[in-house]
């Protein structure tokens, strides 16, 4: 699908060892997935295992990562395995976190382990379950957690891959901002693709590959543990079939979501593709519903239904109709 050779631009980064985490296993070692601040005005960098911890790294000239939290020793039905979308898959502290002590986590659990908000895409049997929990911290300054825990979200997943991703609260939000505090949540398709069933994912009516935003400490929720912000395109909508969580969709796994410091309420979102291609999609804030429709492109290469938003960094092929390619 890109036909011409992509150049290099002379860019260089030089890696240098700096610390090592703790072995979880012995093959491999750790499973470390993604490093980032509190944004709580420390100089901490925390840093997850997919088999269950949160390290904390004190500051630039720390020696060691300690453990702040093991998801696996608190919740009895966490799984790490099978497939490569389980165990300890994104956190994310509250922009108050070092007044209110709130942070959140996304995890994968053994089906049936508690009541689901929202089921499998089709029938099916549920193999894993995937999980948003709020942790409040009774020391938020503290390099080890203590405090309790809620759960927020439980989703049902047919397949081991492609479940809850990373999280995020959009750093450069400021109070007054319609964004500011609100939890972004990378929900992958499950493995639906990939299991030759597309149809069970990119619909308005389920989570599945999707960018969920919730307001955490609201409650108009059907659970009346979040809360729908108002400014979600599906919000209002008054339709039933449709999800007011919902803020982009159509991704296969979205993996990963950052924002522009130069456009404060633009995202990048990466998704997974398949053997050859992955992509970097583009999320404009305050622009309506955005379908990035990625499960169309990376299996059947169609006419993907996308948003005249998105915009391209790389020439499409010529039957796109709308840019939204790596």
């Amino acid at each position: 699908p890109i036909p011409t050779r992509i150049g290099s631009e002379g860019v260089k980064v030089e890696l240098v060892d700096w610390l090592q985490a703790p072995a979880t296993a012995s093959s491999p070692r750790a499973r470390l997935s993604t490093l980032k601040p509190a944004y709580d005005g420390t100089p901490r960098l925390f840093v997850n295992d997919l088999r269950g911890p949160l390290y904390v790294i004190a500051s630039p000239t720390a020696t060691a990562m300690t453990l702040y939290l093991d998801v696996k020793v608190q919740i009895s039905a966490f799984r790490d395995s099978p497939g490569l979308g389980t165990g300890l898959t994104g956190f994310a502290f509250h922009p108050q976190f070092a007044a209110n002590g709130r942070l959140y986590t996304s995890h994968m659990e053994a089906a049936g382990s508690g009541r689901a908000d929202y089921g499998a895409a089709a029938a099916g049997n549920v193999v894993l379950q995937g999980v948003i929990t709020e942790w409040t911290a009774s020391a938020p300054g503290a390099n080890v957690f203590t405090g309790t825990r809620r759960e927020l979200l439980r989703i049902d997943y047919t397949g081991t891959i492609h479940g809850l991703q990373d999280l995020a609260f959009n750093p450069y939000a400021r109070a007054g901002d319609e964004d500011y505090g609100m939890l972004y949540i990378c929900a992958g398709d499950g493995g639906a693709v990939a299991a030759g069933r597309p149809d069970w994912t990119h619909k308005l009516s389920s989570p599945y590959g999707s960018i969920l935003r919730l307001d955490p400490l609201g409650s108009n929720s059907p659970n009346g543990r979040y809360g729908i912000p108002a400014g979600n395109p599906y919000a209002n909508d008054g339709r039933a079939d449709t999800l007011g969580e919902i803020y982009a969709w159509g991704f296969r796994n979205p993996h990963r979501i950052s924002w522009d410091s130069q456009a404060p309420h633009r995202a990048l979102i990466g998704d997974i593709g398949e053997n050859q291609i992955e992509e970097v999609n583009l999320m404009p804030g305050h622009l309506g519903p955005l379908d990035i429709a990625a499960t169309e492109r990376t299996t059947q290469a169609l006419p993907p239904r996308m948003s005249e938003h998105h915009q391209a960094r790389l020439p499409l092929p010529a039957q796109s109709v709308s840019p939204c390619h790596p």
